[in-house]
């Protein structure tokens, strides 16, 4: 299974919004560099929607366009199924060197009731994407090529 690397987001804070990068550094221990949730090695380092989801999200809430960084997940892909990647926790590799392995599914929090609008955290249950640890460090850029290990 492969997939491209969309769009890539940070936020500097807590309740910031997102910034969209063209490229990022994602690091070993603290996920992606610049991003609030670097706490260390966990589970949730870095956090991922596919194209697919962001579509039926728009869909079921029937708000067109959502923007991806209002999903405050760092990385936006096309072409994965993430209902596979976690139920088999994957690994994925982004560009030449990142590897990321898919820990679970990412849940959805109140601020997307306020971000998106009524019914999106509910409509985000199974729609959220994934969570990932970082296995093996390096830059990423969008447009990267992602593959399924």
């Amino acid at each position: 299974m492969k997939g491209t690397l969309k769009k890539i987001f940070v936020r500097p804070k807590k309740r910031a919004e997102t910034k969209q990068l063209q490229v990022a550094h994602i690091d070993r221990i603290n996920g992606i560099v610049g991003d609030h949730y670097d706490k260390g090695l966990g589970k949730r380092q870095v956090t991922l929607i596919s194209v697919r989801y962001l579509d039926l999200l728009r869909a079921a809430l029937n708000v067109d366009p959502i923007h991806p960084g209002l999903t405050r997940r760092n990385l936006l892909m096309s072409d994965l199924d993430f209902d596979v990647l976690i139920d088999q926790k994957s690994r994925i590799k982004i560009g030449k060197s990142v590897v990321l392995e898919i820990t679970g599914p990412c849940k959805p929090c109140g601020q997307m009731e306020r971000l998106i609008g009524k019914g999106a955290q509910k409509a985000m249950h199974h729609l959220g994407g994934a969570t990932a640890r970082v296995i093996h460090a390096g830059p990423i850029h969008q447009g990267d090529q992602v593959i399924v290990l």
